[in-house]
């Protein structure tokens, strides 16, 4: 696909309006991004709308693609067979990084390089270019090992550390390619949606859902599916883009964090919390997710044509600015939440 593709029209026949808030229904809105398009992938047609919700202040799309032709959005979105050069960097990587991992968390991955531990100290030197573990990574290496499922697993990511850790591992993913790439590499995979949590009641120990609620028509509904088929004491590790993210602020209509049309709502952290809340799933913690998406934000404007010294300002800024980074302005969601017993409400969408 090419930037010409992405300026031809998507079929209005296979469009529907939304008209309410899929996060709280209300149909209190005002514009918030206008004739925005596939900046990231290049390979969806048309110019939308966001509109932001006047009273949980969500990001929606709408009109949007139906559910029959939503499909078109994803043709060439994902990767599944990288050039060997760039599987060899991500090998020599993996080597050092988890080898880090292991000296300063004592968590146990492979491929790693193996060194004895009176070396460890000199690992000191990599602190600051090695990441440190994402928040998903640190609790399913710290929870007691049980059933995981990964709702949208894409590449396999998780399901490969999961499995490492000692986790008992299914993904479900919508993609027929993902699904089969993951299964050749040895993975219990069920091809679908997050409706396949159905097959699961009050049995699962933890679910991972990282950057899926937002591509879902009905994101309430995913919460409960995913609360119902959860223990007692299970837990959600939940990452998506924050429509109060402070980069979106910055960046307007070339927040990274849009990605339209696959991204059809952007729930707000306040609006979140409570559906969560009312489905049974009570925040655990968060952690702060710093301006990730700034870089590609930037890019994307560059991209576009427009003059990046502004935004550059904005990049300087925001990363000097930590004390005012907060959960409701990070870029990301990122929240445990954990089941708990008692009622539960019906959410409706």
């Amino acid at each position: 696909m090419s930037e010409s593709r992405i300026d031809s029209d998507w079929p209005s026949e296979e469009l529907e309006p939304v008209g309410a808030c899929p996060c709280c229904r209300s149909t209190k809105r005002v514009s918030a991004h206008e004739n925005v398009q596939d900046w990231s992938f290049l390979c969806a047609p048309g110019k939308w709308m966001y509109w932001e919700c006047g009273e949980c202040r969500s990001l929606y799309l709408d009109p949007r693609p139906t559910k029959s032709s939503i499909g078109r959005a994803y043709a060439t979105y994902y990767t599944h067979a990288p050039a060997w050069r760039d599987k060899v960097a991500s090998y020599a990587k993996s080597l050092i990084r988890n080898l880090c991992y292991h000296a300063w968390y004592g968590i146990k991955l492979r491929p790693r390089l193996i060194f004895p531990r009176f070396f460890y100290p000199v690992l000191g030197a990599l602190r600051s270019r090695i990441a440190v573990p994402s928040f998903i990574l640190m609790e399913l290496h710290q929870l007691p090992k049980g059933r995981v499922v990964d709702v949208g697993c894409g590449d396999g990511l998780f399901l490969g550390l999961a499995r490492q850790l000692g986790w008992q591992t299914l993904g479900i993913e919508l993609d027929p390619k993902a699904v089969e790439a993951l299964k050749a590499a040895g993975h219990e995979v069920v091809q679908g949606s997050y409706e396949a949590l159905s097959s699961f009641c009050g049995e699962l120990d933890c679910i991972i859902c990282s950057h899926v609620l937002e591509h879902v028509y009905e994101p309430n509904a995913l919460l409960q599916a995913m609360s119902s088929a959860l223990k007692p004491g299970g837990e959600v590790l939940l990452s998506l883009p924050n429509a109060g993210s402070r980069v979106r602020a910055a960046v307007s209509d070339n927040w990274r964090g849009l990605e339209a049309p696959r991204h059809l709502v952007i729930p707000a952290f306040e609006i979140l919390i409570e559906r969560a809340r009312l489905v049974g799933l009570e925040r655990k913690y968060s952690t702060l997710s710093r301006d990730e998406t700034l870089v590609a934000s930037i890019a994307i404007a560059r991209r576009r044509g427009l003059d990046g010294s502004s935004f550059l300002a904005a990049l300087s800024r925001l990363r000097s600015d930590t004390a005012a980074l907060t959960e409701t302005n990070a870029d990301f969601i990122n929240v445990v939440l954990t089941k708990v017993d008692g009622h539960m409400t019906k959410v409706d969408d």
